[in-house]
């Protein structure tokens, strides 16, 4: 998008040299000076503008100077006019440029109608970090999801929004329907933009410094300062089991204190974590956090969910776990008893047949055999086996054998782990994986 430097503000007496200028243009000398927006010394040649000195008076880019403090500007070629507008007050917690305000929801049967419009001032050319910046064709294709938050800053519905902004357009007016009703928000958000920043990783484990009394957490938040929201405070923060066996929910409360351990306020979280693995979460707190300096946490929820509830964990060690008689971080294993079964997946949901009689878990199930009723197959499909046939490949390395199923219609790989055999069916050669069969050969 062309940057248009259409006018500068700020004008203070400067006593510097003359300038010269001819009846349709003018001379001015670059100005180097110290620009302090509300407290915080800037630097507008890091974004790509300059300060500049003429007949004795210094002069600042408007839209540096308006976007550093959090207006919107716009220019329309048409009219020549150019609009300031502070109302697009509605932004990311990560660095990003599209941001959105004017907003106006209205309940509709148990749904919401948005109005809301939303503002996108282009990418300056010093930042060469930007995914989904420059696009070919014509326009260029803005998008992200609006937050709700409610009273408690927890996230009530991420609603979507998309649109394209023709070249020299950079507010767009959009109409959206909620899938719940949102009339009683207290914050809204964006998350996901398009373009946005690419900021450099920080690797989570130097950041999730922190655990809960218990030691069932460990968290750490990304970007340190927050971003204010309203009455409240955004963060994006890392959290993940201290355990590589726990998967499910869990909800905890985060206490900021300051400089004195003084209590600055509380944030809820409630995500989903995964075999110690860090999520990064979107946190909202009540009050201004951005000062705290030191947080704990109080876990209020953690339960394990059982593995029939999670997708099978497909990595390298797989095989090696298999030739012991269970998959990878399976609560039982062939051979298990159905009280065993029972004890660590409760009741089954549902019987049925596929060759033989089985009983299901989600997308589980367990084929028993024998007088004493052992596990003697397990057969798994639907999203929790969704994985393509290169990936399993690349995991798992060479099959034993591939190529047209003889049982099915589609494709088969097989692997051999120890004394035990993986059936994988999948719909065709460089297709996707709809079931597996594990069972001793």
């Amino acid at each position: 998008m062309r940057k248009i430097l259409f006018g500068f503000v700020l004008g203070a007496a400067v006593s510097l040299s003359s300038v010269a200028y001819a009846s349709d243009s003018i001379q001015a000398f670059l100005y180097q000076a110290k620009l302090i927006i509300n407290g915080q010394e800037k630097n507008p040649e890091a974004s790509g503008y300059q300060m500049l000195n003429y007949e004795g008076h210094a002069y600042v880019p408007l839209r540096y100077v308006a976007e550093q403090m959090g207006t919107a500007v716009s220019y329309d070629d048409a009219t020549k006019s150019i609009t300031l507008d502070d109302g697009f007050n509605i932004a990311a917690s990560s660095p990003g440029y599209v941001r959105a305000g004017h907003l106006k929801v209205t309940p509709d049967n148990g749904h919401s109608k948005i109005d809301v419009q939303v503002y996108f001032p282009g990418v300056p050319e010093a930042d060469s970090r930007v995914l989904g910046y420059p696009q070919r064709g014509p326009g260029i294709e803005i998008s992200g999801k609006l937050v709700f938050w409610n009273e408690q800053g927890l996230q009530m519905e991420q609603v979507p929004f998309k649109t394209t902004l023709m070249d020299g357009i950079q507010i767009a007016p959009l109409q959206l329907t909620s899938q719940t009703d949102l009339s009683g928000y207290k914050a809204v958000t964006i998350t996901d933009p398009i373009p946005v920043h690419i900021s450099l990783p920080y690797p989570p484990d130097l950041i999730m410094g922190t655990q809960d009394a218990g030691k069932q957490i460990r968290f750490g938040v990304k970007n340190s300062i927050g971003k204010r929201v309203g009455d409240f405070t955004l963060f994006q923060m890392y959290i993940s089991s201290t355990s590589q066996d726990f998967f499910g929910p869990v909800e905890a409360t985060i206490t900021f204190y300051g400089e004195q351990q003084e209590k600055l306020g509380t944030a809820l979280v409630k995500t989903r974590l995964s075999g110690g693995s860090a999520q990064l979460v979107e946190v909202l707190g009540r009050g201004d956090l951005t000062g705290y300096k030191t947080m704990s946490a109080e876990v209020t929820s953690m339960k394990a969910e059982p593995s029939y509830a999670r997708k099978l964990f497909l990595n390298s060690g797989l095989l090696t776990d298999a030739a012991k008689g269970r998959l990878t971080r399976m609560e039982f294993g062939l051979g298990a008893t159905r009280a065993e079964v029972t004890a660590a997946w409760g009741q089954a949901q549902t019987t049925g047949s596929r060759q033989t009689q089985y009983e299901g878990w989600g997308d589980y199930q367990i084929y028993f055999s024998g007088p004493n009723a052992t596990v003697g197959a397990i057969g798994i499909d639907g999203e929790s086996i969704r994985f393509t046939v290169d990936e399993v490949k690349q995991l798992l390395g060479p099959p034993e054998y591939e190529g047209t199923s003889l049982v099915v219609e589609g494709w088969e790989l097989n692997y051999k782990a120890g004394d035990y055999m993986l059936y994988m069916e999948a719909d065709k050669p460089d297709g996707t994986v709809r079931h597996l069969t594990y069972k001793k050969q």
